[in-house]
């Protein structure tokens, strides 16, 4: 019978060998499973390897190693590019004050009723970052895009708004969105705070 030495064995006498940096131990845990094997008459894959050798002697790892791949003379090109690729997202935040009734909430919900909240906006757009300046774009144009809509919205009555007849976070992410997409390449994320413990992720779909 032919058995492959148990993956939790032989990744424990690694992890043991290279946090505590004392492979005696790890030795003595692959001896250990070595001889069990033994004590059964079973060998290892490896046609039982000797347990002085241990789990880290090629003969036993060599299955292991990558297949060889073939000299590239422009792979160290490639690595030099894709180093200087980067991606980031920048996230900028927004609040306002407004009153709202949410006129499609259920009979006796408190929502209907006329009430207020602190609002916050994220506005999230993500891109390559020009290595020139060092950023995707500035994020100040998120400000100037926002800018508007935040005087049109703060200490105001939401549902008068066009779009907002019900001002459910939902509907105001949405709302967000198909006012900043044109404005802001690469947006990627809205997300709408109603309270500190309530809020709506929008990605646009």
């Amino acid at each position: 019978m032919c058995l492959r030495p148990l993956p939790r064995v032989a990744k424990t006498a690694k992890y043991l060998a290279r946090v505590i940096d004392h492979t005696k131990v790890a030795h003595m845990i692959f001896r250990v499973y070595w001889r069990s094997l033994s004590s059964f008459g079973m060998k290892t894959q490896h046609g039982g390897v000797s347990p002085r050798s241990g789990p880290f002697t090629p003969q036993v790892w060599r299955r292991r190693a990558p297949p060889s791949i073939p000299r590239d003379d422009n792979v160290h090109e490639t690595v030099q590019l894709l180093s200087e690729f980067m991606r980031a997202r920048l996230t900028k935040d927004f609040t306002f004050e407004a009153a709202q009734t949410l006129p499609n909430a259920p009979e006796g919900h408190k929502c209907r009723g006329l009430h207020g909240h602190s609002f916050k906006v994220e506005v999230s757009v993500e891109g390559d970052v020009d290595p020139k300046p060092g950023w995707v774009y500035d994020h100040a144009k998120i400000s100037d895009a926002m800018k508007p809509l935040l005087k049109m919205l703060d200490h105001a009555y939401l549902n008068d708004i066009e779009g907002l007849e019900n001002p459910t976070i939902e509907n105001m992410a949405d709302w967000f969105w198909k006012k900043l997409q044109s404005q802001c390449p690469g947006l990627c994320e809205i997300v709408v705070h109603e309270t500190p413990t309530a809020r709506c992720v929008y990605r646009g779909n």
